[in-house]
């Protein structure tokens, strides 16, 4: 139901000769003839493809430019947004002078790895709902196979996260990737987006970020982040210092120094920072 009460969608799919009215489709969903009235009948053709190349020269691409996918795993619009997010603070940093020359090139590193994966998870979503039996034996099927997300959530599902831990701008801090359950749980490691969790009443921890970086302090005792604050301002990089003393918000994010990007997602993170807090600031901004 699309509005929870009755207005249906009905979805039709592998029938060859299809009917356009769609009254023998209702008939055979309903099990007898009832009164209704169709609204509209769009036909539609399911398509994966992914371009080659997110970026020529000076024109890139995102959304239903870049790539096409199966809705059954939600993923098309979502995936384009969260391009348009990483695409658009990139733009911005070149635009206000303190962009790097290799900025852009990440864009692509980091978005077409991610929008593949939707592609694969997509068009696996997709076959296993084909594959289901009939309306008639679909309880029996379901209660044998072990329940229906298992059936429908493949080996490789991230649904949950985009992540761009092999990005070229995020610098990886060695913990290994999570396992099994574990890549639904919340995760603050370098290249995922930094995970919710309040830190005031009616706050979230999501609401200091998207502007420029954002410097998180955990703990009572935050470490001198004045080297950093210096590199940032020599380079024209926008940075705020942000300290929280909250054991749950510190227990999630799991190291006492987080810098999460302008699109929210982690960049670095560690328990001091670098000694030399010029080149990771270079780094961060693709210089």
């Amino acid at each position: 139901a699309i509005d929870g009460k009755e207005l249906w969608r009905l979805s039709v799919f592998h029938d060859p000769n299809p009917d356009l009215t769609g009254a023998s489709y209702l008939r055979k969903l309903a099990g007898c003839d009832f009164p209704y009235e169709i609204l509209d009948v769009s036909p539609w053709q399911r398509r994966d493809f992914l371009a080659r190349t997110y970026r020529h020269g000076r024109v890139l691409i995102a959304g239903d430019a870049a790539h096409e996918m199966s809705p059954t795993a939600g993923a098309g619009m979502h995936t384009g947004i969260c391009e348009s997010i990483n695409l658009a603070w990139k733009l911005a940093a070149l635009l206000d002078g303190w962009g790097g020359p290799r900025l852009l090139d990440s864009y692509e590193a980091e978005c077409r790895p991610v929008a593949g994966q939707y592609v694969a998870l997509s068009t696996a979503m997709f076959n296993a709902i084909a594959a289901l039996p009939g309306a008639a034996a679909f309880g029996d099927a379901v209660a044998a196979d072990g329940g229906l997300p298992r059936r429908l959530t493949p080996p490789n599902q991230r649904k949950a996260q985009i992540s761009y831990e092999d990005s070229p701008i995020c610098v990886a801090d060695g913990t290994p990737a999570p396992q099994g359950e574990a890549l639904l749980a919340p995760s603050a490691r370098p290249g995922t987006r930094a995970p919710h969790c309040w830190i005031a009443q009616g706050r979230s921890i999501l609401d200091l970020f998207g502007g420029g970086f954002v410097l998180v302090r955990f703990g009572s005792r935050g470490a001198d982040a004045g080297p950093l604050t210096a590199a940032a301002c020599a380079r024209g990089v926008p940075l705020e210092i942000v300290d929280i003393d909250h054991p749950d918000a510190a227990a999630i994010y799991q190291k006492p120094l987080v810098l999460v990007r302008p699109d929210g997602h982690v960049a670095w993170r560690g328990d001091v920072l670098p000694d030399d807090a010029v080149s990771l600031v270079d780094r961060l901004r693709g210089a």
